[in-house]
């Protein structure tokens, strides 16, 4: 018996042989280290405008010649919203290489919804080095089998649910072996304990190497210490004394003092807000009050309610637990309703 995983913790690979029965087995492991790739992690903005002006500008700029990019988005909706941005601020003289048309156009969506015909122009064009679509704003739907060389840029809006996604996703850049760049925009709503797992949590509230915390999170049989370096990740770069490292020199660096002004103008940005033990309560009885009065319009029926309201007593502690960050039903359906 062969079994075969690209990316699993220790605990992970004994669970595996469990399952599988197998006692007296060889273990073959190698290092989960992607030396080409640079690891970027920063809070972010919820504004998309001020988050993905420069990549916006670079498609201007380069058009067909733009580096292969995908941005991973937590859910449909994200992606609609990014895809209309580009839309609107490219307008049709820079989103089309031709013909405007969805085979001409320079940036495509990719979930689960999306018309088969698209699916197909994706999967059998973007592996090409001459692929008219450069920019891929997906969900996670866009993973199983991906295997295009030349992704420069991975980019997720949001952090991803767990590390173990993680590491698959921004593992899909620089597959050719040259430079390439794993970034992650996070909001503090989504790194809350409901909304991902503990050890991408601290991927991104990281003081220290991003790159030895992977390998020390996967393959610690395997793990070295990293010179620091500025081709290594942000927080390296920051310490680097070498006189070419100009980590602001990359555009996809969002300045903190703009982040500021942003804030004060910017309705969606929203803030962390005071909530005190008498407002969660009377959050959580409203809640459960509505998820009643919802279930008692239907008789009586073999279909989970869960799945009948579209809220569960899950759902409902998990709005509770983060309601210091919810504004407004946008909030929720961003961090609870999935692709």
């Amino acid at each position: 018996m062969l079994a075969l995983t690209a990316t699993a913790t220790k605990q992970s690979r004994k669970e595996i042989a469990c399952y599988l029965q197998m006692q007296d087995y060889k273990l073959v492991l190698s290092s989960c280290d992607r030396s080409n790739i640079f690891y970027f992690c920063q809070e972010a903005p919820y504004s998309l405008t001020e988050t993905f002006t420069w990549l916006i500008s670079v498609i201007q700029l380069k058009g067909v010649s733009t580096p292969k990019t995908i941005i991973y988005c937590r859910n449909i909706k994200a992606c609609s919203q990014i895809y209309a941005l580009f839309l609107d601020k490219l307008g049709t003289d820079h989103s089309y290489c031709a013909q405007p048309s969805s085979k001409n156009c320079l940036f495509a969506m990719f979930h689960h919804a999306t018309m088969d015909k698209n699916k197909r122009n994706i999967l059998d064009n973007f592996f090409k080095s001459d692929c008219k679509t450069r920019v891929i704003i997906a969900t996670t739907a866009f993973g199983m089998g991906i295997n295009v060389p030349d992704i420069r840029y991975v980019i997720h809006w949001g952090a991803p649910r767990s590390l173990n996604g993680f590491m698959q996703e921004s593992g899909r850049a620089g597959r050719d072996g040259d430079a390439a760049f794993s970034i992650v925009y996070y909001h503090n709503m989504n790194i809350s304990v409901s909304a991902t797992n503990v050890p991408m949590h601290d991927y991104c509230k990281l003081k220290l190497c991003r790159r030895q915390f992977l390998i020390m999170h996967f393959t610690p049989e395997e793990s070295k210490t990293c010179k620091i370096i500025h081709q290594c990740c942000d927080i390296c770069s920051k310490l680097c004394s070498c006189s070419d490292c100009n980590i602001n020199s990359f555009g996809f660096i969002l300045d903190k003092e703009d982040h500021a002004m942003a804030s004060m103008c910017d309705e969606s940005d929203k803030q962390y807000r005071n909530v005190t033990t008498q407002q969660h309560v009377q959050i959580k009885t409203a809640l459960n009050e509505l998820l009643y009065d919802m279930i008692s319009n239907y008789d009586c029926t073999l279909i989970n309610s869960d799945v009948i309201t579209g809220l569960s007593e899950k759902i409902i502690c998990e709005i509770v637990n983060n309601v210091h960050y919810i504004y407004d039903f946008g909030d929720i359906y961003q961090v609870f309703i999935y692709d």
